[in-house]
């Protein structure tokens, strides 16, 4: 069941009025215009591909649609843009969109954080949101071979600058966790040159952690 449109503007106008309150807690690399595209990019998440073209999102947002994957476990999804105006590359969690994603939300019981990819893994304490990991895992097994080859490609003019994880709700808690599975690539062979830091910058996220997590 994907979202109606009416809803995916709704969704839009949330997303940003949330994004205009936040910007004095921003670095100012973050302009009103910068954020208003992620903003867009999290809302044309939503949509399939085929679809974005009826969005006006997606000509004003100057955003380049390269891949979109589902998780076909959880029903999370994830759409890879390039940002050419900022030699950018977004990629945008989508929110709930269907009842499997509902019932992703609702397994909010704290497990531990033993499946994000990381070494050293984190401390024994940390815990996290049982279906946000679960969702993050399944994403990013789709997500991952694409965005990488991406990045090994350099399929932009000017070198890719950013790597910015993004998303609204369920696809901030998602957009994060992907991040952190992405961030465990860097020391991969064939990734030491095309290894880019990731940005995050999500909207309406929800807790996803406890505190031993979160200063991890």
């Amino acid at each position: 069941m994907m979202i109606s449109m009416r809803k995916h503007k709704l969704v839009h106008m949330w997303i940003f009025s949330m994004a205009l309150i936040l910007i004095p807690q921003l670095t100012i690399a973050y302009t009103v215009e910068r954020l208003q595209r992620l903003a867009q990019a999290s809302s044309l998440s939503y949509l399939p591909v085929e679809s974005m073209g009826t969005s006006p999102y997606l000509e004003a947002s100057q955003l380049t649609p390269l891949g979109q994957v589902v998780d076909p476990t959880t029903e999370s999804g994830a759409t890879v843009f390039a940002d050419h105006p900022n030699n950018q590359l977004i990629i945008a969690c989508r929110g709930s969109a269907n009842p499997r994603n509902f019932g992703t939300n609702l397994k909010f019981k704290l497990v531990p954080a033993n499946r994000l990819s990381q070494s050293p893994p984190p401390p024994r304490d940390a815990m996290v949101h049982d279906g946000f990991q679960e969702a993050s895992v399944g994403l990013w097994q789709k997500l991952g071979p694409p965005l990488l080859e991406t990045l090994r490609r350099q399929p932009f003019e000017d070198k890719i600058k950013d790597v910015v994880f993004t998303g609204h709700s369920l696809g901030a808690a998602t957009a994060l966790l992907c991040a952190v599975h992405y961030s465990s690539t860097q020391h991969d062979k064939d990734m030491v040159d095309a290894y880019i830091k990731p940005r995050i910058v999500t909207f309406g996220g929800p807790k996803l952690c406890n505190g031993s997590l979160a200063r991890y």
